[in-house]
Parts: structure tokens; C-alpha cells; sequence
């Protein structure tokens, strides 16, 4: 049975960098504004320096009692400013909240609901991609929403959105948090929780817009998080390799020629996405061709997902 919306069980933990002060705005109200009104919200300033979002959060904080702010004293990166927010939450669960996505207002209430009543340990939903301007791209909304699911796609992709995540303080706390892997810390953290033996599962409704980073140097790190994932992927599942770090993967496969065309596959695997949500099905097919030519790592990559809806 669902706890009472009265019951301070559930803290939000928000990292806030140095996203736009609309974006922050949106974030913020998104969660102040859920039907499950009875929570706690920590958020997280990443940037010692920024005193315009400092005092953006401040202005909140000052009219909602729910919210606990604070700043680093160092930039520590968003892992480990929300390992610093989850390990502050006082309450049973724990939900993550990016500084530029938008929440729906039914969000923490479906999830409160199907991690209770399923008895689950971590649940995310099903994100709506949205570009700069929150115009759709694309919906990821055909994800694997079972247990046993999730667990056969997790072996070849992180399937559970991040910034979706609701979970059980307890289960992070018995990991040891996150490990020290900018960028594949969320696909690491599933995976040892699945060989831990606690229970995932996923909403089936949209719960968030999801606001695409289309910077360079996100686009520069797609192809090193990708090698990452290749690393934990042998490191758990195939053992085919047996790489003893990421630093060995790294040197093997790692070359800017490589990244510049995983990223270029990339964008354009994402327009072909878009191409298909708007129903101009000539351009995806287009898309898809450039996608091909551009990167046979990307290309292994989408054949080795769509594998395992069989």
C-alpha cells in the first residue's frame, strides 16, 4: 500500500551547476508544485561562485520550507554533489531531479505508488526529449518496465533515465553510492544493484521532460562514455575481454578521429528519432544512412539493443 502524501517520506536531491536561470526555474517549480505535497527537496549549488542561481535558489528556499540548500565548497562534479544530497536525505526514499528538466506534477506519487505497492527498490519513467528551447524531440516512452526486463536491456544499455530515478536510501547506502565513473555512474550503480538482487521497475508514463545537452563537450565525451560502458558490460556480464581497468579499453580503442564520428553518429541517430516522432520518414531514413556511414561503434551499438527485443 502507498505511504500517505502526508508522510515526509521522500527527498528530492537536485545538483545545480550552472544551467540557464529559466531552466532552474522550471526545474524548481516542477517539483514545488507535485501532487505529492509532502516532501523534502535538497538542492545542491555545484558553483561556488555563481551568486545569480545562488540567489535564484535562496528566493525559494526563503518560501517553501520543504527546501534545504546548499553549496560546495569546490566544484565536485554532479556525482559526487549528488552522492552529497542523498547522503543528507533523512527519509526512506530518495528521488534525483536534474537542474534543467521538467517534472510532471504527478511524478513522485506514481512512483511512490509502484515502488510500494510492488515492493521495489528503484523505479524510474518513461521522459519526453526536449531540446534548448523545450521544443519535442523525441519520447522515450518504450522502455522496459519489469524486473526481469529491465535486467536483459541492462546488459547492453542503461535503461532507466537517470534524472527519473526513486529509490530506497537503504539500497544506496548497502552499494557504497556511486563509483568514481563521470558519465557511467548511474549504468554502474544498476548494474550492481541487479547482482545485488534488489528490484527495479519503471512507470510506463511520461514523468519528465528531459532537456538533451547538445554542447561540444558533451558531444567530445559520448564516445568515452561509450568505451565506459563497454568496459562494465565485460567487467559483469561477458568476461570476454577481462580489461583490467578503463584505462586499458581506453588505450586499446580511444582516438579523437573515433570520438568525432561517434559523435557525429550520434546527432544524427537523435534526428532520425525526431525525424520519426514528426513522421517524416524519408529524412529518418536518411538519418539512418548517415548513421551507418558515420560510426561502426554506434551502429554495433543500436544492433546490439535492438537485439534484445527479441
Amino acid at each position: 500500500m502507498v505511504k500517505s502524501k502526508d508522510q515526509f517520506v521522500v527527498t528530492v536531491v537536485m545538483p545545480v551547476y550552472r544551467e540557464e536561470e529559466h531552466h532552474l526555474r522550471m526545474a524548481i517549480e516542477s517539483i514545488l508544485n507535485q501532487t505529492w505535497r509532502a516532501f523534502r527537496f535538497i538542492i545542491i549549488l555545484d558553483d561556488l561562485e555563481n551568486a545569480k542561481l545562488k540567489n535564484v535558489i535562496i528566493d525559494y528556499a526563503q518560501n517553501d520550507s520543504r527546501i534545504s540548500f546548499y553549496i560546495n565548497e569546490e566544484n565536485k562534479g554532479c556525482p559526487r554533489t549528488k552522492d552529497r544530497g542523498i547522503r543528507l536525505a533523512e527519509t526512506e526514499y530518495v528521488a534525483i531531479m536534474d537542474a534543467d528538466d521538467i517534472a510532471r506534477k504527478d511524478r513522485l506519487e506514481k512512483q511512490m505508488y509502484k515502488i510500494t505497492s510492488e515492493k521495489l527498490d528503484i523505479v524510474a519513467g518513461c521522459v519526453r526529449v526536449i531540446d534548448h528551447n523545450g521544443h519535442l524531440l523525441y519520447r522515450m516512452d518504450k522502455l522496459p518496465l519489469e524486473h526481469n526486463d529491465i535486467c536483459r536491456k541492462m546488459k547492453v544499455n542503461n535503461c532507466m533515465p537517470h534524472p527519473t530515478w526513486l529509490m530506497r536510501k537503504e539500497v544506496y547506502i548497502t552499494l557504497g553510492g556511486y563509483a568514481d565513473i563521470q558519465g557511467c555512474e548511474d549504468y554502474d550503480f544498476l548494474i550492481r544493484a541487479i547482482k545485488g538482487e534488489y528490484k527495479l521497475g519503471t512507470v510506463g508514463d511520461i514523468l519528465l521532460d528531459y532537456r538533451l545537452s547538445t554542447g561540444s563537450v558533451s558531444r567530445n565525451n559520448l564516445y568515452k562514455q561509450y568505451l565506459m560502458m563497454q568496459y562494465l558490460q565485460d567487467k559483469y556480464y561477458t568476461h570476454k575481454y577481462n580489461y583490467q581497468s578503463y584505462e586499458e579499453i581506453y588505450e586499446r580503442k580511444y582516438s579523437e578521429q573515433r570520438a568525432k564520428k561517434y559523435a557525429r553518429a550520434s546527432m544524427h541517430f537523435e534526428n532520425a528519432l525526431t525525424y520519426i516522432a514528426g513522421h517524416h520518414y524519408i529524412k529518418m531514413i536518411i538519418s539512418m544512412l548517415r548513421v551507418i556511414i558515420c560510426s561502426r561503434d554506434y551502429c554495433i551499438k543500436i544492433i546490439r539493443y535492438l537485439g534484445q527485443n527479441g
